[in-house]
């Protein structure tokens, strides 16, 4: 009786939980909906993402390797970080990101717009800003 034994496949690869929370830096609210990406350093750019859910957490299944964590939402100035992911469970703690007005204003048109196509909602990023509660001038 002959017995095969087979090596496990060297391809397969294990993947690791990596977990954090996109928070507003000035008041620690959660961004639902910020964008959560790991950008793979070598060999290949591999690109793995996620929309952080209603409390502002995210969980991605990530493959070992060296990573840059870029973490954006409009308004908030953009966040990035190197990130190593070794095999383990990666804990990432609060990520804050910071209002920026700017950011905000090129994220919006700004072109003028006819007022019957607004229905109610403003259509430019002074009057987004002015609409929020913030002021742009």
């Amino acid at each position: 009786m002959a017995v095969l034994t087979m090596a496990p496949d060297a391809s397969a690869q294990t993947t690791s939980e990596v977990t954090s929370t996109v928070l507003n830096a000035s008041d620690d609210q959660p961004l639902p909906g910020a964008t959560v990406i790991f950008i793979r350093a070598a060999p290949d750019n591999t690109r793995t993402g996620a929309a952080a859910a209603l409390d502002g957490s995210f969980r991605l299944a990530v493959a070992p390797g060296l990573y840059r964590l870029r973490v954006s939402f409009v308004g908030y100035q953009p966040l990035e970080r190197d990130v190593a992911v070794t095999g383990d469970p990666v804990a990432l703690g609060r990520l804050p990101l910071a209002f920026d007005d700017a950011v905000l204003a090129q994220s919006l048109t700004t072109d003028a717009v006819d007022a019957s196509a607004c229905r109610g909602v403003c259509c430019s990023a002074t009057g987004f800003l002015r609409w929020a509660g913030r002021s742009h001038e």
